[in-house]
């Protein structure tokens, strides 16, 4: 039991380690200002900024290629598949891009668990860098075909899961 608390404790502070440097390299790519604006929680581009929209879609892809989350291109396209595109119920008010479901043994970003059984994340951000532990904690892959095989074999519940995957690539 203790040994298991010290790796769950090491892959966290791991996990926080790779935050920092990632948000270190992001402003120093930019010269110390990230060119992004920040209104509360929701992230917007100066794109949607100067239109008055707020895309949601850019923000789930900034934060999967900002936390440096595996097979990046993998991830975005299982976000558009789970949400429908970005218009889930699940996405638009839990907060969860991915449909996670609410964990019982890992550390965790979720509130905890909505109706559904799903998590509940206070921000698109917390999402992802629970997928992030989700994803360093339980795949060891080093191959993105390999990757997909695993969503459709241990993840998905639709058998046609990763050919619909493969075709948002």
């Amino acid at each position: 039991m203790k040994t298991r608390f010290f790796i769950n404790l090491f892959l966290l502070i791991v996990i926080f380690v790779s935050i920092g440097i990632a948000v270190y390299f992001e402003s120093r790519r930019w010269g110390g200002e990230v060119p992004e604006i920040v209104l509360g929680k929701v992230y917007v581009c100066q794109h949607c900024a100067d239109n008055a929209e707020v895309c949601l879609l850019e923000e789930v892809r900034h934060f999967i290629h900002l936390y440096n989350v595996r097979f990046p291109e993998v991830v975005f396209a299982k976000f558009l598949l789970e949400t429908g595109h970005g218009t889930s119920r699940l996405f638009l008010e839990d907060n969860n891009p991915f449909g996670m479901k609410q964990p019982r043994q890992r550390l965790t970003t979720s509130l905890g668990a909505g109706v559904s059984g799903f998590a509940t994340f206070t921000s698109i951000e917390a999402a992802v860098i629970d997928y992030l532990i989700w994803q360093r904690r339980w795949t060891h892959i080093y191959c993105q075909d390999e990757f997909i095989r695993l969503m459709g074999v241990y993840y998905a519940e639709d058998p046609n899961y990763t050919n619909l995957l493969r075709r948002l690539l």
